[in-house]
Protein backbone atom coordinates (compact mmCIF):
# COMPACT_ATOMS: atom_id res chain seq x y z
CA UNK A 1 0.00 0.00 0.00
CA UNK A 2 1.18 3.71 -0.97
CA UNK A 3 2.30 5.63 2.05
CA UNK A 4 2.07 9.57 2.10
CA UNK A 5 5.75 9.53 2.26
CA UNK A 6 6.24 7.99 -1.21
CA UNK A 7 6.79 9.04 -4.47
CA UNK A 8 3.36 9.90 -6.52
CA UNK A 9 3.94 8.87 -9.52
CA UNK A 10 2.55 5.37 -10.72
CA UNK A 11 5.06 2.42 -10.23
CA UNK A 12 7.80 4.71 -7.95
CA UNK A 13 8.48 3.27 -4.61
CA UNK A 14 11.28 5.98 -3.15
CA UNK A 15 10.49 8.33 -0.80
CA UNK A 16 9.33 11.92 -1.77
CA UNK A 17 11.68 14.60 -1.99
CA UNK A 18 9.17 17.60 -2.49
CA UNK A 19 5.99 18.36 -3.84
CA UNK A 20 4.85 14.31 -3.43
CA UNK A 21 7.70 13.38 -6.02
CA UNK A 22 11.16 11.53 -5.47
CA UNK A 23 14.27 13.36 -6.24
CA UNK A 24 14.64 11.98 -9.95
CA UNK A 25 10.86 12.75 -10.63
CA UNK A 26 11.26 16.12 -8.84
CA UNK A 27 14.02 16.63 -11.53
CA UNK A 28 12.76 15.48 -14.36
CA UNK A 29 9.39 17.60 -13.79
CA UNK A 30 11.88 20.79 -13.20
CA UNK A 31 13.29 20.17 -16.65
CA UNK A 32 10.02 19.48 -17.96
CA UNK A 33 10.69 15.79 -18.98
CA UNK A 34 8.65 12.67 -19.03
CA UNK A 35 7.52 11.51 -15.38
CA UNK A 36 6.44 7.93 -16.89
CA UNK A 37 9.85 7.32 -18.56
CA UNK A 38 11.84 4.12 -16.53
CA UNK A 39 13.77 4.96 -13.82
CA UNK A 40 17.33 3.34 -14.28
CA UNK A 41 19.20 1.77 -11.95
CA UNK A 42 22.75 2.38 -11.26
CA UNK A 43 25.24 -0.18 -12.12
CA UNK A 44 28.91 -0.11 -10.15
CA UNK A 45 31.33 0.41 -13.11
CA UNK A 46 33.45 -2.79 -14.23
CA UNK A 47 37.10 -2.47 -13.24
CA UNK A 48 38.41 -2.89 -16.29
CA UNK A 49 42.34 -1.51 -15.40
CA UNK A 50 43.30 -2.23 -11.79
CA UNK A 51 46.46 -1.31 -10.85
CA UNK A 52 49.61 -3.11 -11.94
CA UNK A 53 51.07 -4.47 -8.44
CA UNK A 54 50.53 -7.68 -7.71
CA UNK A 55 47.60 -8.18 -5.01
CA UNK A 56 46.09 -4.45 -5.65
CA UNK A 57 42.85 -4.50 -6.93
CA UNK A 58 42.56 -0.64 -6.69
CA UNK A 59 42.01 0.93 -10.39
CA UNK A 60 45.11 2.38 -12.10
CA UNK A 61 44.54 6.28 -12.48
CA UNK A 62 48.39 7.18 -13.79
CA UNK A 63 51.02 4.94 -15.07
CA UNK A 64 48.91 1.80 -14.42
CA UNK A 65 49.56 2.21 -11.00
CA UNK A 66 46.60 3.43 -8.13
CA UNK A 67 47.07 6.56 -6.42
CA UNK A 68 48.58 5.00 -3.69
CA UNK A 69 51.85 3.01 -5.89
CA UNK A 70 51.73 5.99 -7.64
CA UNK A 71 53.14 8.22 -4.94
CA UNK A 72 55.06 5.49 -3.43
CA UNK A 73 57.00 5.37 -7.16
CA UNK A 74 57.04 9.10 -7.40
CA UNK A 75 59.16 9.00 -3.44
CA UNK A 76 61.50 6.24 -5.02
CA UNK A 77 59.81 3.39 -2.32
CA UNK A 78 59.50 -0.24 -2.82
CA UNK A 79 55.60 -1.00 -4.35
CA UNK A 80 55.58 -4.15 -3.01
CA UNK A 81 55.76 -3.62 0.48
CA UNK A 82 53.22 -1.48 2.73
CA UNK A 83 55.61 0.08 4.98
CA UNK A 84 54.21 3.34 6.71
CA UNK A 85 55.23 6.80 4.37
CA UNK A 86 56.24 9.17 6.86
CA UNK A 87 54.68 12.88 5.85
CA UNK A 88 56.45 16.25 6.47
CA UNK A 89 55.24 17.28 10.11
CA UNK A 90 56.09 20.56 10.69
CA UNK A 91 58.14 21.34 13.74
CA UNK A 92 56.82 22.74 16.67
CA UNK A 93 55.47 25.75 17.11
CA UNK A 94 55.96 28.42 19.82
CA UNK A 95 53.15 30.78 19.53
CA UNK A 96 55.72 33.53 19.09
CA UNK A 97 55.59 36.34 16.29
CA UNK A 98 57.98 34.77 13.15
CA UNK A 99 59.09 38.19 12.62
CA UNK A 100 62.33 38.16 13.31
CA UNK A 101 63.10 40.87 16.54
CA UNK A 102 59.52 40.18 18.08
CA UNK A 103 58.33 38.75 20.71
CA UNK A 104 54.70 39.24 21.01
CA UNK A 105 52.03 36.53 20.72
CA UNK A 106 50.62 35.43 17.32
CA UNK A 107 46.95 35.75 16.54
CA UNK A 108 47.34 34.26 12.50
CA UNK A 109 49.28 33.72 10.12
CA UNK A 110 52.05 33.02 12.85
CA UNK A 111 52.13 36.99 12.97
CA UNK A 112 51.09 39.11 15.97
CA UNK A 113 48.39 41.73 15.31
CA UNK A 114 50.79 44.81 14.79
CA UNK A 115 52.41 42.84 11.84
CA UNK A 116 49.56 41.17 10.78
CA UNK A 117 48.07 44.79 9.97
CA UNK A 118 51.34 45.41 8.40
CA UNK A 119 50.93 42.53 5.77
CA UNK A 120 47.47 43.70 5.45
CA UNK A 121 47.99 47.10 4.43
CA UNK A 122 50.92 46.58 2.13
CA UNK A 123 53.92 48.17 4.53
CA UNK A 124 56.67 47.18 5.29
CA UNK A 125 56.56 44.07 8.46
CA UNK A 126 60.13 44.03 8.98
CA UNK A 127 60.12 47.55 10.29
CA UNK A 128 59.97 47.50 13.81
CA UNK A 129 56.76 48.83 15.60
CA UNK A 130 56.18 50.62 18.36
CA UNK A 131 56.43 49.53 21.64
CA UNK A 132 53.23 49.91 23.96
CA UNK A 133 52.75 49.59 27.72
CA UNK A 134 50.85 47.82 29.44
CA UNK A 135 47.15 48.57 30.62
CA UNK A 136 47.77 51.01 33.21
CA UNK A 137 50.82 51.86 32.97
CA UNK A 138 50.27 54.34 30.32
CA UNK A 139 51.62 55.31 27.10
CA UNK A 140 54.57 56.25 24.92
CA UNK A 141 54.35 59.42 22.41
CA UNK A 142 55.83 59.90 19.15
CA UNK A 143 58.70 61.20 21.00
CA UNK A 144 59.64 58.60 23.42
CA UNK A 145 58.48 59.59 26.54
CA UNK A 146 56.35 57.99 28.57
CA UNK A 147 52.85 59.68 29.60
CA UNK A 148 50.62 58.69 32.58
CA UNK A 149 47.17 60.64 33.66
CA UNK A 150 47.66 62.58 36.72
CA UNK A 151 44.05 64.91 36.30
CA UNK A 152 44.67 66.20 39.85
CA UNK A 153 48.28 67.61 39.00
CA UNK A 154 49.11 71.29 38.46
CA UNK A 155 51.45 70.36 35.35
CA UNK A 156 48.97 68.27 33.43
CA UNK A 157 47.03 68.72 30.26
CA UNK A 158 43.95 69.39 29.58
CA UNK A 159 43.00 65.68 28.92
CA UNK A 160 44.44 64.84 32.36
CA UNK A 161 47.54 63.29 31.18
CA UNK A 162 51.18 64.62 32.35
CA UNK A 163 54.87 63.62 30.86
CA UNK A 164 55.72 61.08 33.35
CA UNK A 165 59.74 62.52 33.86
CA UNK A 166 58.32 65.57 34.86
CA UNK A 167 55.58 63.87 37.19
CA UNK A 168 58.23 62.05 39.30
CA UNK A 169 60.45 65.19 39.23
CA UNK A 170 57.83 67.69 40.77
CA UNK A 171 56.84 64.89 43.70
CA UNK A 172 60.49 65.14 44.13
CA UNK A 173 60.93 68.37 45.16
CA UNK A 174 57.60 68.98 46.39
CA UNK A 175 56.44 71.66 44.07
CA UNK A 176 55.00 72.13 40.57
CA UNK A 177 57.32 72.62 37.86
CA UNK A 178 57.51 76.21 36.29
CA UNK A 179 57.40 76.62 32.18
CA UNK A 180 60.72 77.62 31.82
CA UNK A 181 61.75 74.23 33.79
CA UNK A 182 62.72 71.36 31.97
CA UNK A 183 63.61 67.87 33.04
CA UNK A 184 66.31 66.01 31.49
CA UNK A 185 67.40 61.96 30.92
CA UNK A 186 71.45 61.80 32.10
CA UNK A 187 71.95 58.45 30.08
CA UNK A 188 69.41 59.58 26.94
CA UNK A 189 66.68 57.16 27.62
CA UNK A 190 63.83 59.31 27.61
CA UNK A 191 61.69 55.77 29.26
CA UNK A 192 64.83 55.66 32.13
CA UNK A 193 62.38 57.54 34.40
CA UNK A 194 64.23 56.95 37.17
CA UNK A 195 64.86 60.12 39.87
CA UNK A 196 68.55 58.90 39.76
CA UNK A 197 68.55 59.25 36.04
CA UNK A 198 66.50 62.83 35.75
CA UNK A 199 68.06 66.43 36.71
CA UNK A 200 66.30 69.92 36.55
CA UNK A 201 67.39 72.26 34.17
CA UNK A 202 66.15 75.90 33.38
CA UNK A 203 66.18 78.02 30.20
CA UNK A 204 64.97 81.19 32.09
CA UNK A 205 66.10 84.35 31.42
CA UNK A 206 65.94 88.00 32.58
CA UNK A 207 64.19 90.16 29.61
CA UNK A 208 66.04 92.97 29.96
CA UNK A 209 69.29 94.04 29.83
CA UNK A 210 70.29 96.18 32.09
CA UNK A 211 72.29 95.40 35.07
CA UNK A 212 69.33 96.27 37.88
CA UNK A 213 67.08 93.95 36.17
CA UNK A 214 69.54 91.18 35.72
CA UNK A 215 69.93 91.29 39.94
CA UNK A 216 66.58 91.19 40.50
CA UNK A 217 66.31 88.03 38.38
CA UNK A 218 69.04 86.11 40.30
CA UNK A 219 67.58 87.49 43.31
CA UNK A 220 64.13 85.76 42.85
CA UNK A 221 65.66 82.99 40.55
CA UNK A 222 67.92 81.65 43.91
CA UNK A 223 65.10 81.99 46.22
CA UNK A 224 62.97 80.05 43.74
CA UNK A 225 65.68 77.00 44.70
CA UNK A 226 66.10 77.56 48.42
CA UNK A 227 69.25 80.01 48.38
CA UNK A 228 69.37 83.00 50.68
CA UNK A 229 70.49 86.17 49.43
CA UNK A 230 72.98 87.96 51.61
CA UNK A 231 72.14 92.18 50.11
CA UNK A 232 74.95 94.73 50.53
CA UNK A 233 75.27 98.48 49.19
CA UNK A 234 74.72 99.14 45.89
CA UNK A 235 76.91 101.39 44.10
CA UNK A 236 75.57 104.34 43.41
CA UNK A 237 75.82 104.11 39.34
CA UNK A 238 72.83 100.70 39.94
CA UNK A 239 69.96 102.05 39.40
Amino acid sequence: MRTSKQCEVAGCERWSKGKGKCAVHLRRQRLGQALDAPIRNWVPCKLDNPCLVEGCSIRSVNKGLCPKHSYRLKKGLDLNTDDFVKKYIPAPYDGICEIFGCDKPSVCKRMCAGHLSRQKTGANVNVKLRKISPSGEGSINKQGYRVIQKPDHANSWKDGSILEHRWIMSEHIGRPLSRTELVHHKNGDRQDNRIDNLELCDNSQPPGQRVCDKISWMKEFLYIYGFDVVERNYPGWIS
